[in-house]
């Protein structure tokens, strides 16, 4: 994705934002600070044992909502809102989806942190890509330009998710290899 990006980048001649400046680096990890805490709760919740997985995602969704609510101040109760409906509805689908699957992946030999991955990059490419389309539609919305402009560049992009598909689907090591080295698998 960054080597596409570099190339889209210097093919059009887009124009460099700013340098890299330490100084510059240094005020954003000073800005972004709470946010960049939410991954430190997350992983200290969990590799300190105190408390599960679905305890730390539950606290660090809370806390997520306190930071862009009270602290940056950029989430509105109406985004909060839209948010909650929108991720509700996807969880919902896939809640759907892994009593049914599961039980099946399992029969088959398949590991299920394997299909995960390979469930992920797929939801990752089914919401930029009609019908659903949600990240499409989100980045249409912002950029305040029609679907096509976006998602005729957007297609390359999708290209390389096909290829990492194909990449974890069939070498499933590119993607459990981060996991194996953790719980030593």
């Amino acid at each position: 994705m960054m080597l596409l990006s570099y190339y889209f980048a210097r093919t059009h001649r887009w124009p460099v934002e700013a340098s890299f400046s330490l100084r510059i680096l240094g005020r954003a990890l000073k800005e972004g600070f709470w946010a960049l805490m939410i991954p430190v709760i997350i992983w200290g919740g969990i590799f300190g044992g105190i408390a599960t997985a679905t305890e730390v995602g539950g606290v660090a969704a809370l806390s997520a909502i306190l930071i862009g609510v009270i602290i940056y101040r950029e989430l509105t109760w109406r985004d909060l809102w839209k948010t909650l409906v929108d991720s509700s509805l996807q969880t919902a689908v896939i809640m759907l989806i892994v009593p049914i699957v599961l039980p099946l992946i399992k029969e088959l030999g398949i590991d299920p942190i394997h299909f995960g991955l390979m469930v992920t990059i797929n939801l990752g490419i089914g919401q930029q890509t009609p019908p659903v389309a949600t990240v499409l539609i989100t980045t249409c919305t912002i950029a305040n330009l029609p679907m096509w402009e976006v998602f005729k560049t957007g297609v390359y992009y999708m290209l390389v998710l096909v290829l990492l598909t194909l990449l974890v689907t069939y070498v499933p090591q590119t993607g459990l290899w981060l996991v194996n080295l953790v719980y030593g698998g």
